[in-house]
């Protein structure tokens, strides 16, 4: 709550959505209730936020640079060294360019 505390609620900058999931580890923190923790925090400032869940990194990921593409926004990606893991290869891919994928 503290981290998503900084990251979405005491902020200079707008928040546009939050997207969460989660890395395929046991002990991993779902991506449904990261969601649900994050618009509880949010409640006072919700109104016309997009909150939306993925289990697979990289669907989340996709999501994210969409959103981000139609709201003029950036991406900020936080968790885990795991889920970084799992996403790091994904990104690096899509800022290859198209000849080298």
């Amino acid at each position: 709550q503290k981290m998503l505390g900084a990251l979405l609620v005491d902020t200079d900058y707008k928040v546009a959505a939050v997207v969460g999931t989660e890395p395929q580890d046991e002990r991993r923190f779902h991506a449904e209730a990261l969601v649900r923790e994050a618009r509880e925090l949010m409640r006072d400032k919700a109104g016309g936020i997009l909150f939306e869940s993925f289990t697979d990194p990289k669907d989340a990921v996709t999501r994210a640079i969409l959103l981000a593409n139609e709201r003029d926004a950036m991406v900020v990606i936080a968790g885990s060294l795991y889920l970084a893991g799992e996403i790091r290869p994904f990104v690096r891919s899509l800022n290859r360019p198209k000849s080298a994928r």
